[in-house]
Formats: structure tokens, C-alpha cells, sequence
């Protein structure tokens, strides 16, 4: 192989873990924020609840896997292994719970509902985690761009156009295979638009 080659491959497999980056913990705190500021909250529970959930759905799961990378529990911040997501998906399932609480208490039907199908996928892909790693990155971009154009009036699709560039990424890494990628594009799919339906949204 000729130094270029080389070059080239290295420069793509940068592109790929940033994109993964961008694209997966990057994209949760602008989730949480775009939820919190479009879900017709008031001034008095914007206070409440911005600091509390991006404390339990941000901050303690990033810490959690900076604490499992640098003790070498884990390969690496992408958790290439099944076994290594097992842990991060409890405390992710622990933490939006609370933060359910929390919205049912302090905030308004609105935010609780799309809160419920953020939990709805992410107990179904922690779920299938344990007998197959299913794509957790497409799941959270079909997610996230999903709720984001339905608060923003599906004006925002395209943001659809990220998920080639997260496909990509993924096979590059060799974090997965076309079936799980796949899996966790369609299945999350199914999820959000049924319950957006379920709830009179869509």
C-alpha cells in the first residue's frame, strides 16, 4: 500500500469518528435543548427542568463512559463491543425514568408525550442490544431529526441527509454490519412516526 493510500485512510477514519461524535453524544444536548426551549414550557419550568435533564441524559452517561474508557472497560468511546453498551443503556434507561418524573411533575403533557417515545426507543434498541447490536447511532439520528422537524413543522428534512453520512461512518469504523445499520434505521423509524401517530401528532 503507497503512502497516499495510507494518508487517505487515515484521513477518512478521522472523518468517520468525527462524524460519529458529531452525530451521536454531540447530538443529545442539542436534543434536549431544542426539546426543552420548543415544548411550550414556561420561564419557571424551563429552570427546573434544563439543568435536571441534561444532568441525567447527558452529563452522567458521558461520565460514565469517560470513567469505563479511561479504566479500559471499554475499547473505546464508540462501545464497538455489545457487552460494553450494556451498562451505559441501563444508566441511559435510569435517567430518562427520573427525567419522565420530573416532566410529569414539573412540566407539561406536551414534552412528557415526546419524552415517552425517546424512552419508548431507547428501551426497545437497549433491549435488543442484549442479543444483537443493533445500530444505537441510527436509532438517535432518526430519532432526533424526526422529533426536531416534527417541533419545527417538517421544515428541517434536509437533516434526513446526515443519516448517509452516519451510515457511512459506521461501516467505515467496522462498528457494524449493513443489518444492524439497517435494523436500526427501520425499526426506529417505525417507533417515532407510530407513536407520533398514536398521539394525534401526525
Amino acid at each position: 500500500m503507497s503512502i497516499m493510500c495510507i494518508i487517505k485512510q487515515m484521513s477518512s477514519e478521522k472523518l468517520a469518528h468525527g462524524i460519529s461524535i458529531l452525530f451521536g453524544p454531540v447530538w443529545v444536548p442539542i436534543f434536549v435543548l431544542l426539546l426543552v426551549f420548543n415544548t411550550r414550557l414556561t420561564a419557571q419550568q424551563i429552570t427546573i427542568l434544563l439543568p435536571a435533564l441534561l444532568l441525567l441524559e447527558v452529563i452522567v452517561p458521558n461520565v460514565y463512559v469517560f470513567y469505563l474508557v479511561r479504566t479500559k472497560k471499554a475499547s473505546g468511546w464508540n462501545l464497538a463491543k455489545r457487552e460494553e453498551r450494556y451498562g451505559v443503556l441501563k444508566l441511559m434507561i435510569v435517567g430518562t425514568i427520573l427525567s419522565l418524573f420530573l416532566i410529569y411533575f414539573f412540566g407539561n403533557e406536551f414534552l412528557f408525550k415526546l419524552s415517552l417515545i425517546n424512552f419508548l426507543v431507547l428501551m426497545t434498541l437497549a433491549i435488543i442490544t442484549r442479543f444483537w447490536k443493533i445500530s444505537l447511532h441510527m436509532g438517535v439520528n432518526i430519532l432526533v431529526i424526526t422529533i426536531i422537524n416534527f417541533l419545527f413543522h417538517w421544515q428541517m428534512l434536509y437533516l434526513y441527509l446526515v443519516l448517509p453520512l452516519v451510515y457511512w461512518a459506521r461501516r467505515k469504523l467496522t462498528i457494524h454490519t449493513h443489518e444492524q445499520l439497517i435494523g436500526g434505521l427501520v425499526l426506529t423509524f417505525v417507533l417515532v412516526f407510530g407513536a407520533l401517530h398514536l398521539f394525534g401528532y401526525i
